[in-house]
């Protein structure tokens, strides 16, 4: 059964993952993506326009499935403590049960964010939504908005890109309870600082 153009389009993209997963972002050609899915270069050139599209639509797809994992760990209800025990919950479900491929390409992705605008833009818009999802659940709970959330949001994700390090590089070895404790911990010195500026913010405000 010949394969319709948005298949072919899937076989690419997922070629592309798998090989940056073993060369890296850098190191992947054209050449090696033709190669493994068995196509012209112009099948790429015509689903991609060129190389940069290409490994941008690896990100897009990435980011996609990296927002929606997210997403889906944001309790929107319940004590703040029940948010953050589900948030973190949440953070390790990703670390310990998502694919090699899914860790090596999140951490590969994020280190990439130094050096290529595309990734950076990427990164933000992952860390913009994660912020976002963490941002509703609280507002939902506590009833105001909390300041400076998007500072909470980006130490989430260097948080669970460190462990998802961590985990690549020694998986029996790695500390995975110690590590999200300290989480645990730096989540709640986070959000009382941010309640506490919320609360002095007012009570400034309702004297003047």
């Amino acid at each position: 059964m010949r394969k319709t153009r948005k298949n072919k389009r899937e076989d690419i993209l997922q070629a592309t993952a798998d090989l940056v997963c073993e060369h890296g972002f850098s190191s992947t050609s054209i050449n090696m993506v033709c190669e493994r899915v068995g196509v012209a270069k112009t099948a790429i050139y015509w689903h991609f326009g060129n190389r940069d599209g290409l490994m941008n639509a690896v990100i897009d797809e990435l980011t996609h499935e990296f927002i929606a994992q997210v997403r889906s760990n944001v309790f929107l209800k319940g004590t703040p403590l029940e948010r953050r025990d589900q948030m973190i919950a949440g953070m390790r479900d990703i670390v310990e049960n998502q694919t090699e491929r899914f860790r090596v390409l999140v951490i590969a992705s994020i280190e990439s964010a130094e050096l290529d605008p595309h990734f950076r833009t990427a990164c933000l818009r992952l860390t913009d939504a994660t912020t976002q999802a963490i941002a509703d659940g609280y507002r939902s709970t506590l009833g105001f908005d909390l300041p400076d959330m998007d500072l909470l949001g980006h130490t989430l994700i260097a948080l669970m890109v460190e462990a998802l390090r961590r985990k690549k590089m020694d998986p029996e070895g790695c500390n995975l309870d110690r590590l999200f404790e300290d989480f645990e911990r730096l989540v709640d010195l986070m959000v009382r600082d941010r309640i506490r500026r919320y609360t002095k913010s007012q009570e400034e405000e309702n004297k003047s």
